[in-house]
This record gives structure tokens, sequence and C-alpha cells, in this order.
């Protein structure tokens, strides 16, 4: 998965950080052509705030469509933070623009602000979603959070197998990005479950690597990581070298990439119905 822009660093963390349609085309094409299966889908304005225009949203999926035919998509609709109102963040308007969408399973801080996922919400969302023909892709930021996933989504029946677990390692107040944390969430994942990594940080390339040699999947990008490696300031100028590693990694470990059916398959994403 290749995440080329969230609504975080900015380009003066970055200067590569892209913001406009054409300019997140350009990271995600490019990661595409390297072995990236999925996009994890957000837009920006001109001065790099998130949008939420549906406009934004139309130009950059056509744009990706065209250029990237069968890429799947990860949409994240995290507006409003402070209010877990199932009906203002997942708009139906929306949600054909996703393959998977991300669903926060649980509250946490992000900056100054507390983003809001009371336990009806996530119950909610995930219902909403798999009754609409989307994979909800479960954003945990802890190891709580993750039992969570087993002890309510799963034992209320809000979720159907194969569940797909995003494991979000030092990203905003999360769990730090460390392999010894990495291995205490592998040891809580639930039976049937495809789960994939997003490690924000400098550890991103060494916790990646060992997301691989355990079975997992990757995401890399420029909205989780501003340097390359942990030993060196160097900045990232590309998703794409970034996804170019994690697929020599991935050879190495005997891990060939899944093609682009082949990912919709282990997901089990029967595509989106609009329903009322």
């Amino acid at each position: 998965m290749v995440a080329p822009t969230g609504g975080s660093i900015t380009r003066h963390q970055n200067p590569n950080q892209p913001y406009l349609p054409e300019e997140i085309l350009k990271e995600v094409k490019a990661s595409y052509d390297a072995g990236a299966q999925i996009h994890h889908f957000h837009v920006r304005d001109a001065q790099g705030f998130g949008s939420e225009r549906m406009e934004d949203y139309q130009k950059l999926h056509d744009l990706v469509t065209a250029a990237c035919p069968g890429m799947s998509t990860s949409l994240n609709l995290t507006r409003p933070l402070d209010n877990d109102s199932v009906e203002e963040r997942f708009t139906l308007e929306k949600l054909p623009f996703g393959t998977t969408v991300v669903v926060n399973v649980g509250s946490m801080n992000v900056g100054p602000k507390v983003f809001v996922n009371s336990e009806q919400f996530i119950i909610d969302a995930c219902l909403f979603l798999e009754e609409r023909g989307l994979k909800p892709e479960l954003a945990c930021y802890n190891q709580r959070m993750l039992i969570d996933v087993s002890e309510i989504l799963i034992a209320k029946g809000a979720i159907k197998p194969p569940y797909f677990i995003n494991l979000c390692l030092g990203i905003h107040s999360a769990t730090p990005a460390t392999i010894e944390n990495l291995l205490s969430m592998v040891n809580l994942m639930p039976e049937g479950a495809r789960w994939v990594i997003s490690p924000g940080g400098r550890n991103w390339l060494t916790v990646n690597a060992m997301a691989i040699a355990l079975g997992g999947h990757v995401r890399v990008g420029m909205e989780d990581m501003v340097h390359y490696y942990k030993h060196s300031d160097e900045i990232i100028d590309s998703c794409a070298t970034c996804v170019h590693k994690m697929v020599q990694i991935a050879e190495a470990f005997g891990r060939p990439l899944a093609t682009l059916e082949e990912t919709r398959e282990m997901l089990s994403v029967p595509g989106f119905v609009r329903n009322q």
C-alpha cells in the first residue's frame, strides 16, 4: 500500500510532499509501476490542508483510475474528528471512491485535538460499510484497540472475515514503531485476519521488514515518514523508492508481490452498493 499524502506532514518538513491531485498522481503512478497495489487516498488543497470538496475527490479518483487500472483504494474519512456520527463521517457521496474504508478502533489524541471513536460508532461504522460492499480497514494504534477488534467487532458480528487490520505504529499518539511492539500486536491478531503495518517515523524500514518476515503486508509513503533511514537525515523524495525497497525485501524473503487481482481476492472486496 502506498500513502503519498495525509493531513499532517507539510512541505516545511519535506519539500517533496505532494498536495495537489496532479502531484499525488505522480507519486501513486510511480508507486503503482514499482509494485504498489493499494492507494491510501487523501486529498488536500493548494495550501496543504485536508480538503472535503467533492470535486477534489473526483479529480484525484479519475486521474488515478485512468493511470493505474485495477489499483485498489484505501479511503480515509476522519472528519469531523470530534463527532463520531456515521452519517456525517461516511457520506454516501465519497464512499464510491474507496475499496476499503478506514475505521479507527478507538479514540486518541491528534495533536491538540481529540479524535473521537466510541464503541458504538465503530460497530455502526463497520456494519454500515459491510452492508455496502466495502471492507472496513480497522486501524489499530495500540494493543487495546487490537483486542477490541476481537472483543467488540468480531464478538458482535460487526465485521466479516477476512478481517483487514492496519497496525498504525508510531503515528500520532500510537504505540511506538518498534519490533518489540509489532511482535506484541501480532500475538494478539485474531484468526482470519489480513494485516498491514503503517509505521510512522524513522524506524519504518526496519519494522516493515519484520512485518514481511512475519507474514504481514506493508504501507509506505510520505504520509507516514519523512526520512529514508533511522541513521541519517536523508529526506524521502519518492514514494516509489520506498515501494521498491519493500519489493526487494519481500523477494529476498521469498514472498513475491500479489497481483492486483490477488489483492482484491485476499480482501474479499465485493464492491460498493449504494444502499440507503
